[in-house]
């Protein structure tokens, strides 16, 4: 299982929400800022041209390298937006899976305290923190020397 290899001399910040079970959801900032952006591109444009409109452009052109790759054109901006046309999006390759993400952004010394390792038949490892260990999760990352704010205006899951 591939987890966390980052040095604590990297990032100091992790922001926290809480996905549609309750479960506590920490990620880099920029991760969940792309991931809460893509994830509300997805949920609510109803055409092509909203959806590049909202979607951050990093992840934009990554989509459309994925389609280009595929031999598959964007449709034109007026085409009703259909996510399942998204390279990655029908089989749960993207966007990112937090579950999954969690197990490269969060310290390692989290994950082995705290963490609820399983495989996803899907997405493969994953792993999830119970909402009742939320305050011990956030003294182990004040101890290493992280700052967690929290953000419950982020989405980092699709609704199911």
């Amino acid at each position: 299982m591939k987890t966390n290899t980052t040095p604590l001399t990297a990032t100091r910040t992790l922001l926290l929400t809480t996905s549609s079970t309750g479960h506590p959801l920490l990620a880099l900032p920029d991760a969940a800022e792309t991931l809460s952006a893509t994830i509300h591109a997805l949920e609510t444009a109803s055409t092509w041209a909203e959806f590049q409109r909202l979607m951050p452009p990093a992840e934009l052109a990554r989509v459309k390298q994925a389609m280009q790759d595929n031999d598959e054109r964007t449709p034109s901006g007026s085409t009703a937006f259909d996510p399942e046309l998204v390279p990655g999006f029908a089989d749960g390759d993207w966007p990112a899976w937090i579950a999954s993400t969690m197990l490269r952004e969060v310290p390692e010394q989290v994950l082995q305290a705290f963490g609820q390792h399983a495989n996803s038949v899907l997405n493969g490892p994953m792993v999830e923190f119970r909402s009742e260990d939320l305050p011990a999760i956030k003294a182990r990352l004040a101890e290493l020397g992280y700052t967690v704010i929290e953000r419950p205006d982020l989405r980092m899951e699709l609704e199911q």
